[in-house]
This record gives structure tokens, sequence and C-alpha cells, in this order.
């Protein structure tokens, strides 16, 4: 057992050396300061997925379609909210069936009021 973990170490430690990272070391460890935080900052907010795909072009037009949906969707809304009638795309199921919306391929009736 004790082989494989010094192969595991110095093949580590080989790859290090190779791509040029350093080791912060015990006893640096141990001055830092335990509230000490990085200055520097990760970079965040790049890509927001939401589709997973394996097949490039089936990812684009799943991410045409959600596109289209909103852009419906965002249409209705703007119409509902500027008093005409609007008419919202498939999947919004909710807004029919208790908000008394109309909505695209919706068979629910909404609520009496």
């Amino acid at each position: 057992m004790r082989k494989h973990v010094n192969r595991a170490v110095a093949k580590a430690k080989a790859e290090r050396l190779e791509k040029g990272i350093k080791l912060v070391g015990r006893k640096n460890v141990l001055r830092q300061d335990w509230n000490d935080s990085p200055n520097t900052r990760e970079p965040r907010r790049g890509m927001f997925p939401r589709v997973a795909c394996r097949n490039k072009w089936a990812r684009i037009e799943a991410l045409q379609r959600n596109q289209t949906f909103l852009d419906l969707y965002r249409a209705a809304r703007e119409d509902q909210l500027s008093g005409r009638e609007a008419l919202f795309p498939a999947g919004t199921w909710w807004l029919c069936r208790f908000a008394g919306l109309k909505c695209e391929g919706c068979g629910a009736t909404p609520p009496a009021s």
C-alpha cells in the first residue's frame, strides 16, 4: 500500500512541478490568520446554462425554443399589463388554471370568480 501512495505522491509532485504550481507549505498555513480571506475575486456570472445536451444542434434547437417561449410570454405579459387581451404560450398552465388567463393549448377552465 505504501508503494502505491508514494507512487501517487511522486506523480502529483511531478505534475505540479511541470505546471509550475507551488505549495503553500505547513508553516505558511499555520502562520495565516484564521479570519483572512483572498484579496482577489473569482470571476462570476459568466454563463447561465439552461440546457444540458451532448448534441450541439439539439442544444441550439432547445435554446431557440426557449427564446421563442420567452418572446411570446413577454409579449403576452405586456398585452395583459396594458389591458389588451393576452394569449400566453403553451407551458403556462398555472396562469390558465389559477389566474384565469388564456393560454395556448390549455384545456382547463379558469375558476369562476
